[in-house]
């Protein structure tokens, strides 16, 4: 299935290089577009059921793979894993050319509706050619106060930009809207604002229409169409989610991959999109290093049925996982750093803090007994004896015979 999806998406490459011709007569344009709106619809329907076929065939390859033993899903996780790549990769690829299949038959009606309304445009003009032709002479027409006091409010808003960025259009347009285009103003006040606002890729898309009034509405329904579709988002989301990948093997890299993911996923699921297939929870696994999949894995198995297995689970799993190992590996750091040991005090300071002993012979404290200068050696057991001082010591009311 596989294959026959990778050469539908082959065949399909030339038709999506077609461009929308303008011809002579408005009428032969309308009933060109709308043949090839049939041709386009029909690739578009084929596409999105074999599309549905291969996700539903690697979903059923996956429950087998998960009904095997322990030994048999040991031997062949190479080729389960090899398989279940290849199907993402054709499916994402399918997935880009069903959009812009969707893109083709969108910008189709929206040209359509285009020389539709330019074409009832012109015949209210004519009839209000007819009727100023038949209005008497010297009738004035009545002027808007409000729009002039409006055009003047509106020169001193500040007019948001947009460069291009699909995730940013909703915000943009949400402003613009409000502050500019449902404002009681011209079209070609609103067209010139417009045209302030885009920047980049987004101002190449208005600069390719002529700047005149009638072609505000259809600028604004190519940009609409170009950045304001969801599915146009979902597909810049999920080549996102494709490149995406840690910059790194540590934990603190893990866990910003994980943030990474979160927020494509939460967008994704704003979107429509089902993020709890088993196919792209995988593909979520598949992101992350060894040890955290046997760990997230650990904890699939201990779930009462695979249907419990969802985004909210894996994604609870993986940061309980991280989140721990963090916290013992930051733990580890902190033990394996060398302890700050003082320096030792300096001498003088050692020598400051003793208590010093005094001469016993002339109560100073400069010196030693021993070194005493002011009692002679000769004189000094006279002094023992007098001051009934031990004569081997120096300490009072002790005898000899009782100093060791």
């Amino acid at each position: 299935m596989a294959k026959v999806l990778e050469e539908r998406v082959r065949d399909t490459e030339p038709l999506l290089a077609w461009e929308i011709p303008t011809l002579q007569n408005g009428n032969e344009t309308i009933d060109h577009l709308k043949l090839k709106r049939v041709l386009f619809t029909e690739r578009l329907n084929t596409l999105t059921e074999e599309l549905a076929t291969l996700h539903s065939l690697a979903e059923a390859f996956d429950q087998t793979f998960e009904a095997l033993t322990t030994e048999q899903q040991q031997s062949e996780q190479a080729s389960h894993n090899e398989y279940l790549e290849a199907a993402w990769d054709q499916e994402t690829k399918a997935n880009t050319v069903q959009e812009r299949l969707r893109e083709k038959v969108a910008e189709i009606n929206m040209r359509i509706e285009c020389l539709v309304s330019i074409q009832q445009q012109r015949e209210r003009e004519r009839e209000d050619e007819r009727r100023m032709r038949d209005r008497p002479s010297g009738e004035a027409t009545p002027a808007s106060t409000s729009s002039t006091f409006m055009q003047t409010v509106l020169l001193r808003l500040t007019v948001p930009k947009f460069s291009g960025k699909r995730q940013e259009w909703d915000m943009f347009w949400a402003l613009f809207k409000t502050n500019i285009d449902e404002q009681p103003i011209s079209s070609m006040m609103k067209y010139n604002y417009l045209l302030q606002a885009v920047t980049g890729e987004a101002r190449q898309v208005a600069g390719r229409y002529q700047l005149i009034e009638a072609n505000h509405n259809m600028v604004v329904n190519a940009l609409k169409q170009k950045y304001g579709r969801d599915s146009s988002i979902v597909e810049d989301l999920l080549a996102e989610f494709g490149r995406c990948k840690a910059s790194g093997p540590s934990t603190r890299q893990q866990i910003a991959l994980l943030d990474h993911i979160a927020a494509i996923v939460q967008q994704l699921s704003s979107k429509g999109e089902n993020t709890n297939t088993k196919l792209f929870l995988n593909s979520v696994l598949r992101k992350f290093d060894s040890h955290t999949q046997t760990k997230a894995l650990e904890r699939r198995e201990s779930l009462n049925d695979m249907s419990e297995w969802t985004w909210s689970k894996l994604y609870t799993h993986l940061s309980e996982k991280l989140e721990v190992r963090d916290k013992v590996e930051r733990a580890q750091e902190a033990l394996n750093q060398k302890p700050q040991i003082p320096p030792p005090p300096s001498q003088s300071k050692m020598t400051t803090g003793r208590p010093t002993s005094q001469c016993i012979y002339c109560k100073a404290t400069s010196h030693r007994s021993a070194e005493c200068r002011e009692v002679p050696e000769s004189e000094r057991k006279t002094f023992l004896v007098r001051d009934q001082l031990c004569i081997n010591c120096g300490r009072a009311n002790y005898r000899v015979t009782d100093c060791t």
